[in-house]
């Protein structure tokens, strides 16, 4: 009994939500015409670099891969070696190819401010309590089309995404400054540099060390998988 209640209370949750959002939708004045595709691409630039980043920071720190050559040296020792995972080149092409970050651009839909007319992205999952304040746009295929357009992004610039990480640290490899780098300083989707500044933390403002700037040999794509012993 106390089952039943605990999964019709679940239900009428579920059914609260898709009708909040059914209504935002019904009123929404937000039309083609009124979208800048390349304001939209920045957007969409920012939300899949924050998914990304966020996905890597949820990465067990502990995990391992090998990487190096299998052959034996001339003195008879390896130039394998153990690295983090977390990061790493073999990390993005995982996310990558997976889809973990595309994947989740169907949860996210451009708006528009009520008050400013600015455009943003608004995760429907996390945000709900966002939606009174926004516009939609009113088009059933536009969860679709943002994943489609990740993909897109993520296939046409994958080396540069892959270049940036070898040059990157821990440190430096904030949602921000990633965005700065990609989609700013690479593929100028987002032209301004200030339409960054939300995916700022106080992290970003924290002067780094000489070393933490300079390029480091991040593991490649010569990395051994662990996966493969399996």
């Amino acid at each position: 009994m106390k089952m039943e209640l605990c999964l019709r209370v679940a239900i009428g949750a579920v059914l609260v939500s898709i009708c909040t959002l059914d209504a935002a939708f019904a009123q929404a004045d937000f039309t083609d015409e009124d979208m800048d595709m390349m304001e939209a691409k920045c957007e969409l630039c920012k939300s899949a670099v924050k998914i990304l980043h966020r996905e890597i920071e949820q990465t067990d720190p502990s995990k391992k891969i090998t990487v190096g050559s299998f052959r034996m040296k001339a003195d008879g020792s390896s130039s394998q070696r153990q690295v983090p995972y977390k990061g790493s080149e073999l990390h993005l092409q995982d996310l990558l190819d997976d889809n973990l970050v595309c994947g989740k651009m169907r949860d996210i839909v451009p708006v528009t401010d009520k008050e400013t007319g600015s455009l943003s992205m608004l995760n429907m999952v996390e945000d709900m309590d966002k939606m009174s304040g926004v516009k939609f746009f009113p088009n059933p295929d536009m969860n679709s089309r943002m994943n489609n357009l990740c993909q897109e992004m993520f296939g046409d610039h994958e080396e540069d995404l892959l270049e940036i990480f070898k040059k990157s640290s821990e440190r430096t490899r904030t949602a921000y400054r990633l965005g700065q780098a990609f989609c700013h300083e690479t593929i100028n989707y987002c032209p301004m540099a200030e339409k960054l500044e939300s995916l700022k933390t106080p992290e970003d403002d924290e002067d780094l060390p000489q070393e933490e700037e300079e390029e480091y040999e991040s593991p490649s794509l010569n990395a051994f998988d662990p996966r493969d012993e399996l």
